[in-house]
């Protein structure tokens, strides 16, 4: 290798959303990368995936990042992470809904917002297209009404959002009725 070569390093690992968002990393959507844009086919589409199938077998997909300062940025995922934390986001929030306030906040805490290594708050995904929209209206714990869907990729965040929730609710109402732990439904992303 020349001086002007840089060594790629490479590395594969197979782990469970559980276990990428618990941890210390903190996600960057670079500004490079297109605006997030799934529609009901693919929102569905995981809705029936990852309730549907055993956790041991579901394969989300390969996602390809990079270390950027204090981010892995997202070479190739993105559309996926941002719709998995859509997903955590109308998970925490029906539970606020049934009165699962502790469960709630554990979720935020745990997978949405984490203190880094300098003891500030910051949100798992940070996004640049969906900026300031994504992060007031739907990432934060408390939502900001104020902050209005102004582009087609805030009305996709939008939908997807809202899916989730209405199936969510449902699902919530169903383990209720059935007399199990509400919690089961945490489930989902281990």
């Amino acid at each position: 290798m020349s001086e002007t070569e840089t060594a790629m390093n490479i590395k594969c690992h197979g782990i469970t959303i559980e276990k990428l968002l618990d941890g210390s990393d903190f996600f960057n959507i670079p500004e490079f990368q297109r605006a997030y844009s799934w529609e009901s086919d693919q929102i569905e589409d995981l809705w029936d995936d990852v309730v549907s199938s055993d956790p041991d077998d579901y394969f989300l997909g390969s996602m390809v990042m990079y270390n950027d300062k204090d981010y892995l940025s997202i070479i190739d995922g993105q559309q996926r992470l941002t719709t998995i934390m859509l997903f955590l986001c109308a998970i925490r929030n029906a539970m606020k809904k049934h009165g699962l306030e502790k469960l709630a906040k554990s979720l935020h805490q745990n997978y949405i917002e984490k203190t880094d290594k300098n003891g500030e708050e910051r949100f798992k995904l940070k996004t640049h297209t969906s900026a300031p929209f994504l992060q007031q209206t739907l990432l934060a714990y408390e939502r900001s009404k104020d902050i209005k869907a102004t582009s087609p990729e805030h009305r996709s965040i939008n939908y997807a959002y809202f899916f989730f929730e209405k199936k969510i609710s449902i699902e919530l109402t169903k383990i209720e009725q059935s007399g199990k732990n509400p919690d089961k439904i945490i489930d989902i992303i281990s």
